[in-house]
């Protein structure tokens, strides 16, 4: 137990401390350089541009996409419960009458 709870502090040591750490060593945040583009650092950052936006159209697909089987999935529960209730229903209904014939 006690090594799980250092293991565990130690892996959020790494992920949340270091990183702060790490990006607080630079004073020249407020500076702002010109940088000059060749037109082959246009055509990366062009095709970098293009596989952005595929990945946002497979993030809006694969979202929405999930919340279709979701909705299936809820719709399914709901029509289930209705068809459970009425089946449930029926049969107190036959149980009850059964027991007005037996008195």
């Amino acid at each position: 137990m006690v090594q799980m709870f250092r293991s565990g502090l130690i892996v959020m040591l790494v992920f949340c401390v270091f990183p702060l750490s790490v990006c607080q060593g630079d004073d020249s945040a407020g500076k702002t350089q010109n940088i000059v583009l060749t037109s082959a650092d246009r055509l990366i950052l062009d095709a970098i541009d293009k596989v952005n936006d595929r990945i946002d159209n497979l993030w809006i697909t694969m979202l929405a996409g999930f919340m279709g089987v979701m909705a299936f999935i809820g719709a399914l529960v709901f029509w289930d419960r209705r068809t459970f209730m009425k089946r449930a229903r029926e049969e107190m209904r036959s149980e009850v009458a059964g027991d007005r014939n037996k008195m």
